[in-house]
């Protein structure tokens, strides 16, 4: 834990220039060097714990640390948090919007597939249905069929014989 008398942030520089991190970086850097002095102390003195007496530090000078820095470090933490829900609130928002545009994409995509699909299919249906009209109109049936004929009625019978829904598959 460091001293009383000594100064935390002694920067040389203006302090309304300080950042968070800065003085949370030197603090702790501080408070690890006078552990180890500490130690380093106790272990050159040899202490035994009959000899330590502990006595209350005197109070720091004002000039040196500050008086709200608990507070400062309170109110750091109390913004971290309502950064990090700030954070979590734009981060869901965003997946939100992105996965209803990849969804209404799909979606659009889908439905004009099935649409083109079943456009194709009314096509094929009239395209049979033409095909039959003149298969029976120009009597293909094979009793009665041309000798002319031949190769056009073939060609409306295999016309008529084709499954509509082969495409939409």
């Amino acid at each position: 834990m460091p001293q009383p008398h000594q100064k935390l942030f002694s920067f040389g520089s203006d302090p309304s220039t300080w950042s968070a991190a800065v003085l949370t970086r030197r603090y702790q850097q501080n408070a690890k060097e006078a552990k180890e002095r500490a130690r380093a102390q106790a272990h050159q003195t040899q202490l035994t714990p009959s000899s330590v007496h502990l006595t209350p530090p005197p109070p720091p000078p004002s000039d040196i640390v500050p008086a709200n820095l608990s507070t400062y470090f309170y109110h750091r933490s109390v913004s971290l948090t309502i950064m990090s829900y700030v954070r979590l609130i734009f981060t869901v928002s965003l997946l939100s919007i992105l996965f209803y545009v990849v969804s209404q994409l799909i979606w659009t995509l889908k439905h004009d597939l099935q649409a083109k699909a079943e456009e194709h299919t009314r096509d094929l249906v009239h395209e049979i249905r033409v095909c039959a009209y003149n298969y029976k109109e120009n009597l293909c049936d094979p009793g009665t069929r041309l000798p002319a004929m031949e190769d056009l009625c073939q060609k409306w019978l295999a016309c008529m014989n084709q499954l509509p829904t082969t495409v939409t598959r």
